[in-house]
């Protein structure tokens, strides 16, 4: 199982509970990777939750895990779980995105998310999640983290700004279909010496070059654009979370087969124009490089707001409703989301928010009138 392969079934004191109700479905490796027939006993509550659960991973996913042929992408919303009686409070649902191909995985960070135990407090947060990074994840190769191409936390732990109360500001998920954008951006060196360096604020680089090494030929092309802050964001930001991004910047990655190296840099270049300096809260718009091209709107705002997509519209379609369910089923489901307060949703909207959720909501009449669902 793809677990296995990858090393995730290795057990580890402090693993955290996902990983060992995975693990209940999984199995464990030891060192070798090879399947053990053991379960370690101080895992049995998680064992016990997840092996009773009538969910099982459908085998689509695992075949997409250990083969993948296609590009993929999930969206996982929690949803809200009973509240329990002792903790006067609900726990918060989270929303996971990862994008897969054949060659790299992009996967989204997420953000801060409250236990629904009452206690976080008391317990020094040890049971909620924060987010962490944003990152491209080269399916050919085992790099460590330092080794990716990602958009770290901000405000937060990054910033060495020893406030307890930023990290949970931090918002990690900016990412749709091979995009993802945030800010303090790292990009590995050794891709940078790859593409002869920087050109201003581009990087486009082939990882997929015939004259590399096999083990560099990692099957995708990338392009980079990365921009310091300008002054008032400094200003501001210093004001709202005295500490400061060292940048902002977005990524678009394409496995190699899909289009020639030379096509993917003229394009990328000659179709999206940005400005020297990107800013915060501005709303942009990315145009990918295929033969048909498709138009990304994104909100450059990493922190606050964590129900926003920040990406939020493909070809000025919201995003919610570009998911490729029949019309029907799209518009219903935009309905469900906005009745229930699920993505869109939130305790405090920002002003944008607001504006997205008004615009879905129409967008999703407007489908259900011309494509209204049927008894089937």
């Amino acid at each position: 199982m793809a677990a296995h392969r990858a090393g995730l079934g290795r057990p580890r004191g402090r693993a955290d509970p996902p990983a060992r109700c995975r693990r209940t479905l999984a199995g464990l490796t030891d060192g070798a990777d090879h399947a053990t027939p053991w379960f370690r006993d101080s895992w049995t509550f998680n064992g016990i939750i997840a092996g009773l659960a009538d969910y099982r991973p459908p085998p689509a996913a695992y075949l997409a895990a250990l083969e993948p042929v296609e590009a993929v992408q999930h969206w996982f919303y929690h949803g809200t779980r009973p509240e329990l009686t002792e903790a006067d409070e609900v726990a918060e649902g989270g929303v996971e995105i990862y994008h897969a191909t054949p060659t790299f995985l992009l996967s989204a960070g997420g953000s801060f998310l409250n236990s629904g135990y009452g206690s976080d407090e008391l317990t020094g947060y040890h049971q909620v999640a924060i987010a962490q990074s944003a990152t491209l994840i080269p399916r050919r190769a085992d790099p460590l983290f330092g080794g990716l191409v990602r958009f770290d936390p901000f405000p937060g732990d990054h910033d060495a700004d020893s406030d307890e109360q930023l990290p949970r500001d931090a918002v990690t998920n900016g990412v749709h279909e091979g995009f993802a954008c945030g800010a303090n951006m790292a990009v590995p060196q050794a891709w940078v010496d790859r593409a002869g360096g920087w050109d201003g604020p581009w990087l486009v680089v082939d990882l997929d070059n015939q004259n590399a090494a096999p083990a560099d030929r990692l099957g995708f092309h990338l392009a980079v654009y990365r921009t310091a802050l300008t002054s008032n964001d400094s200003d501001r930001l210093k004001v709202n979370y005295n500490s400061v991004c060292e940048t902002f910047g977005w990524l678009y990655a394409m496995d190699a087969t899909a289009l020639p190296f030379a096509d993917f840099a003229q394009r990328i270049r000659e179709r999206n124009t940005f400005p020297a300096q990107l800013e915060w809260d501005a709303k942009y718009t990315f145009v990918t490089p295929e033969d048909t091209p498709r138009r990304f709107a994104f909100w450059n705002r990493p922190g606050q707001f964590k129900r926003t997509p920040r990406i939020y519209a493909v070809d000025d379609v919201p995003l919610i409703l570009s998911c490729g369910r029949t019309a029907a089923d799209q518009g219903q489901s935009v309905l469900d989301a906005a009745n229930e307060l699920d993505y869109l949703g939130t305790a405090v909207l920002s002003p944008f928010s607001v504006e997205l959720a008004a615009d879905a909501e129409q967008a999703a009449v407007d489908v259900l009138r011309a494509h209204p669902p049927t008894d089937s």
